[in-house]
C-alpha cells in the first residue's frame, strides 16, 4: 500500500500538472508573438524602401510673358525627360486673363501656347500651338504624346478633330486623317464596322513605335480599339463595342 502524499506534495504535483499543460499555450502565444513581429518588422523595411510623393507647389515655375496656366488636360514625359502638357486655352477663365483686357484689369494673366515643355526644373523651354496655328489643329485637344524623334503627336475631341504631327519646334509633319464631319456626334449614326472616319473626334491614342502602330480609342460614340499604321494611316484590326472584330 503506497502511503498517502502530504498535503504539500499534493499542492507540488498539482501546480506541475498545470504548469505542463500551459506550457503548449505559452509556446503558441510566443510564436504568434514572433510571426507578428516578424511581419510588422518586414512591413515597416518595405515601407522604408517604398518611393514617397510629395507635393512640389513651386513646379512648374511661373511661365514667362503673364501667359496663363489655363486647363492642363494631358502631360507626356520625353525619352530626355522633359514634361510636355497641354494648355488647353478653351477653358480659361476670364477672371483668369485680366491682363488680356484693354484697358488691362490686373498684373496677371493672358492667354499662352496650348503646347508646354518643361525641363525637370519646371522651367518652359519650348512652347507653341494656338486655335489658328494650323488648319486642322484641334478644337478641343486631349491627347499628347512625343516620339523617340522627339515629333509631337496632338488629338481633339471635338467633331472633325484627328491627329497631327509635329516638330519639337512645332513645325507641321503630317495629318492622320480619318476626319469625321463637322457636325454634333448625337448627330452621326453610329456604325461599329467603319473604320475610315472618327465622327467625334479622336479622344485617347497610344504609340507603339516598335510595332509601328496607332492604338485609339473609339470611346465616344462606338466604344471600341482601332488599330491603325502609325505610318500610313491605314487600318490594321479593331475589337471591342458591339461585336467588332
Amino acid at each position: 500500500m503506497r502511503p498517502r502524499p502530504c498535503r504539500g506534495q499534493l499542492v507540488y504535483n498539482l501546480a506541475m500538472r498545470i504548469q505542463m499543460r500551459a506550457v503548449p499555450a505559452v509556446v503558441i502565444t510566443l510564436a504568434v508573438c514572433a510571426l507578428a513581429a516578424a511581419v510588422v518588422a518586414h512591413a515597416q523595411q518595405r515601407a522604408a524602401a517604398a518611393p514617397r510623393y510629395r507635393v512640389d507647389p513651386f513646379w512648374p515655375k511661373p511661365l514667362p510673358n503673364k501667359w496663363s496656366m489655363q486647363q492642363i488636360v494631358d502631360i507626356y514625359v520625353d525619352k530626355d525627360d522633359h514634361i510636355w502638357a497641354i494648355n488647353r486655352r478653351v477653358d480659361a477663365r476670364p477672371d483668369e486673363l485680366t491682363a488680356a483686357t484693354n484697358p488691362p484689369r490686373g498684373e496677371c494673366c493672358v492667354l499662352g501656347p496650348e503646347i508646354l515643355e518643361f525641363d525637370q526644373d519646371g522651367n518652359v523651354v519650348n512652347s507653341w500651338g494656338a486655335p489658328d496655328y494650323h488648319p486642322g489643329w484641334p478644337g478641343r485637344l486631349q491627347t499628347i504624346a512625343v516620339d523617340r524623334d522627339k515629333n509631337v503627336w496632338l488629338s481633339g475631341t471635338t467633331p472633325g478633330d484627328s491627329i497631327i504631327k509635329f516638330s519639337r519646334d512645332g513645325k507641321f509633319l503630317k495629318d492622320f486623317g480619318h476626319r469625321g464631319p463637322k457636325v454634333p456626334a448625337d448627330q452621326v449614326k453610329q456604325d461599329n464596322q467603319q473604320t475610315a472616319i472618327f465622327p467625334p473626334g479622336i479622344g485617347s491614342f497610344e504609340l507603339d513605335e516598335d510595332a509601328r502602330e496607332i492604338f485609339i480609342s473609339d470611346g465616344f460614340l462606338n466604344k471600341r480599339i482601332l488599330v491603325y499604321d502609325m505610318d500610313t494611316g491605314a487600318f490594321k484590326r479593331g475589337w471591342g463595342g458591339k461585336g467588332f472584330r
